[in-house]
């Protein structure tokens, strides 16, 4: 992120963002709208459509979250449809590109949240009254908004409340779900911005392609070296379940965490962590390296992870590796189970 992204909001900025919190909490409009009714707001300023779905019908949690761009349809869509990214992949939740505002508990907020409540004058008195606003983006921590999401955040729960007007006068007003959205469309005009209802076609965010990202020489010396087996590999590179803060005002962020696990000792034969710069290249390279140490070629590899499958699938083209997709993966998930355990995830 550059500066301009980190920059952080103005006191008006939040001043703005709390009153359209506290306008969209009187409206309710959860009493009529549920969390399937999904309708866009286009970000005057990047283009870019916030997919909003409003929460609270089922009387858990209250409050708006706003999927951003391609990518943040792509994870509402796996929501919807049970397309796209599995719940069953060890990434899932950590998939998510959302602003998020929810209706919580005093305790629930952080220090500078409450700093910035006492700043703007506000009281917030019960349970479920606090707004809770967040930023979540894959890979990352759910953090503080920074000075352009607060902007569209504020748009999108003032667009929330004229869409959710309408729909309490009109059944009819969203279309039924499939593949036609509306989606409120800005306008610059000489006395500001005027909106309009426009139906569109989203399309999810393209697949990563499969791609072999080390050298084809080093593979082939490697799969020369080493003998042909029938071990049955598991291999995850998911997001670990812990956090990494590079300093206190930075987002934190998870790193992978690589694992090969061997079926038949029921050992962990391979393990690193790291930021990822070429995943691809990264997963296949501590792929190669497990190889090289055993000297052995499995015959089956299962994996759980979306981003592991498609990493590993050219290279173990090459090395006449069959690749087995998952619900689970015994030995990788009961030491992840651990690591969360011991750093209270």
């Amino acid at each position: 992120m550059d500066k301009v992204e980190n920059a952080i909001p103005e006191m008006e900025d939040y001043r703005r963002l709390y009153q359209a919190a506290e306008d969209f909490k009187q409206l309710a409009c959860w009493k009529w709208m549920s969390d399937i009714d999904i309708f866009g707001v286009q970000d005057p300023v990047s283009g870019e459509i916030g997919y909003c779905s409003v929460m609270g019908a089922s009387g858990k949690l209250v409050g708006l979250a706003v999927y951003v761009g391609d990518e943040g349809f792509t994870y509402l869509q796996s929501l919807l449809e049970e397309c796209g990214i599995e719940p069953t992949d060890p990434d899932f939740e950590l998939m998510q590109r959302c602003l998020l505002v929810v209706f919580e508990n005093r305790e629930e907020l952080t220090k500078r949240d409450l700093e910035i409540i006492k700043m703007l004058g506000l009281k917030f008195r019960g349970r479920k009254q606090w707004p809770l606003f967040r930023s979540l983006l894959p890979g990352y921590h759910p953090w503080y908004l920074n000075q352009a999401e607060a902007r569209f955040l504020t748009i999108c729960l003032e667009q929330a409340q004229e869409v959710a007007r309408a729909c309490r006068e009109n059944r009819n007003y969203l279309p039924l779900r499939g593949f036609v959205y509306l989606v409120r469309v800005p306008e610059s005009g000489e006395e500001g911005l005027r909106w309009s209802d426009k139906h569109i076609y989203p399309c999810p965010a393209p697949a990563p392609k499969p791609r072999l990202a080390v050298k084809q020489k080093l593979v082939q010396a490697i799969k020369e070296s080493c003998r042909v087996s029938d071990q049955v590999w598991e291999v995850d590179a998911s997001f670990a379940p812990v956090t990494i803060q590079e300093d206190r005002n930075s987002r934190p962020y998870y790193p992978r965490l690589f694992l090969c696990g061997d079926t038949k000792s029921g050992l962990i034969i391979g393990y690193d962590m790291f930021k990822p710069n070429d995943l691809p290249k990264e997963i296949q390279e501590r792929f190669l390296q497990v190889v090289a140490e055993t000297k052995t070629i499995p015959q089956l590899v299962a994996t759980q992870n979306a981003a592991t499958r498609t990493a590993l699938q050219p290279l173990a083209k090459k090395l006449g590796v069959t690749l087995l997709k998952v619900r689970a993966l015994p030995i990788i998930g009961a030491l992840r189970e651990e690591m969360a355990r011991r750093s209270g995830v």
